[in-house]
């Protein structure tokens, strides 16, 4: 009886650490990094859109410009839409800005529906 009971014993002991290990955290793989966006040296051919409290800050094709009004930027896209790259858009600034919105909206008339957002 007690080699029945020790043998038992055995056995939900192992058992349990089977399945303890079985339940582990998956690896993580290639993990991509993340670092802070620097304007002047990313890829150039990024429309990159600085929301200001005043205006838009465009840097396109390593091009710096400012921008004082919605229906300007609506013109420097309309001229350079040909130049854009649709998936390679990244906008700065406050999300919750109406400025934001209007940019938003700005940029889904261009069918630029997927871009990037860096909260500032």
């Amino acid at each position: 009886m007690r080699q029945i009971l020790i043998f038992l014993f055995l056995f939900v002991l192992i058992s349990c650490d089977e399945m303890t290990q079985s339940k582990s955290v998956p690896e993580i793989i290639d993990l991509p990094e993340s670092k802070p966006t620097n304007f002047e040296t990313d890829d150039s051919s990024f429309l990159k859109i600085i929301i200001q409290n005043e205006n838009y800050k465009i840097l396109f094709l390593n091009t710096p410009s400012t921008i004082k009004s919605i229906n300007s930027l609506d013109s420097f896209l309309q001229k350079n839409k040909e130049l854009l790259d649709k998936d390679k858009v990244l906008v700065t600034g406050f999300e919750n800005n109406k400025k934001h919105k209007d940019l938003k909206d700005l940029l889904l008339k261009y069918g630029i529906s997927k871009f990037r957002v860096n909260s500032e």
